[in-house]
């Protein structure tokens, strides 16, 4: 997409243009499309009076962008993308709106946190208008990962002393945690608060009594990040 344009002063009209080297005569005083290389461009008047010089188009740096290749997420896991470019600026697009640059003076890497399968679009363009673009697809595997202890012991000894909601990244918040005797009576209930930190759970203490050795049922209410909220209940056993 290379350009030669001709300005001239003087001369009987009309004037002729020669883009190789005085071969071809054309009226137009602008050539286009032309590949990278030396032009001989010579001008003649209406008396035969001819100008000659030598144009070279050089070739511009390319514009070069390179993403990874597609990957696969577990539900509630993130990942940086790190794009290879160079000749440009480059600007980032996607369906899914968690990404943020990583990079903040070129946006070269982005991290994203996605919640479905989404692709992200990079392009790189250059000051001459000139871009190029990359795709990479992040699929995400939804495997809602929840694990509630069955039995605890709360002796004091450090080890499973207290019953608690653990969960992968993909859970953000426990709305509701209850656990009940079999009688029906509440021995511990909290709500909104995160997963996977005993001290927040249930320590087998009620009314500022250990409790006995009983099995005791639990209801939970699990957020997860794409605002799921889905429900638990189960037994747990306390062991002393």
């Amino acid at each position: 997409d290379g350009m030669i344009s001709v300005s001239i002063s003087g001369g009987i009209e009309p004037i002729e243009y020669s883009y190789d080297g005085g071969n071809t005569f054309v009226s137009t005083a602008t050539a286009s499309g032309l590949q990278p290389g030396e032009y001989g461009v010579v001008v003649r008047d209406a008396n035969g009076c001819t100008l000659g010089e030598t144009v070279s188009i050089t070739q511009p740096d390319p514009v070069l962008l390179q993403l990874p290749g597609d990957t696969t997420l577990e539900f509630g896991e993130s990942i940086d993308l790190i794009a290879d470019f160079s000749g440009g600026d480059i600007m980032w697009q996607s369906s899914d709106s968690s990404f943020a640059c990583a990079v903040l003076d070129d946006c070269g890497e982005i991290s994203a946190m996605p919640i479905i399968t989404s692709t992200y679009t990079a392009t790189v363009t250059n000051e001459n208008g000139c871009s190029v673009t990359d795709q990479v697809v992040v699929r995400v595997q939804v495997s809602r990962k929840v694990f509630i202890p069955n039995v605890f012991s709360p002796n004091g000894d450090g080890i499973n002393d207290g019953i608690t909601v653990f969960g992968d990244p993909s859970v953000v918040n426990i709305k509701t945690f209850i656990c009940a005797d079999r009688w029906g009576e509440i021995v511990f209930e909290k709500f909104n608060f995160e997963p996977n930190d005993p001290s927040l759970g249930w320590d087998g203490f009620f009314r500022d009594q250990l409790m006995n050795s009983a099995v005791f049922v639990y209801y939970a209410e699990v957020e997860f990040i794409d605002g799921e909220v889905f429900l638990y209940e189960g037994d747990v056993a306390i062991m002393r």
